[in-house]
């Protein structure tokens, strides 16, 4: 969906972060916009993407919790990383230039799961490299 306002607020907010150097996460809609902000574009309406999808993050394939009808659409050019495919082979973990993409949402599974862990495990490694 569109919402102008919290795009703009949104935008708003990556650019502060880009100018002064801060590293940004995105989760889910964050994912989203964080791409289309670094100039790529999404998938509307993907069909069957919600519920739990499994996941492969760097090999480990997990259940993730998505609801979510756009997907991220990764070109051959784009100078990015892919870390993880949902069973539909769509992009799911984007990283580039200081950006995290990380469109399930860790929280939905459980303070304990294993979706959160290496949702924070990733993030640590990144902030190390």
């Amino acid at each position: 969906y569109v919402n102008c306002d919290a795009d703009y607020v949104t935008f708003g907010l990556i650019n502060i972060a880009e100018a002064i150097g801060l590293p940004i996460v995105g989760i889910c809609r964050g994912a989203q916009a964080l791409w289309v902000h670094s100039g790529g574009t999404l998938a509307q309406h993907i069909e069957g993407h919600s519920g739990t999808l499994s996941v492969a993050v760097r090999g480990i394939s997990i259940p993730m919790a998505m609801d979510h009808h756009q997907a991220c659409i990764v070109r051959e050019e784009d100078a990015i990383c892919v870390y993880g495919y949902s069973d539909h082979s769509i992009p799911e973990v984007l990283a580039w230039m200081g950006c995290l993409a990380w469109q399930p949402h860790p929280e939905w599974d459980g303070k304990d799961s294993q979706h959160r862990k290496m949702f924070f495990q990733f993030v640590r490694e990144l902030m190390n490299d």
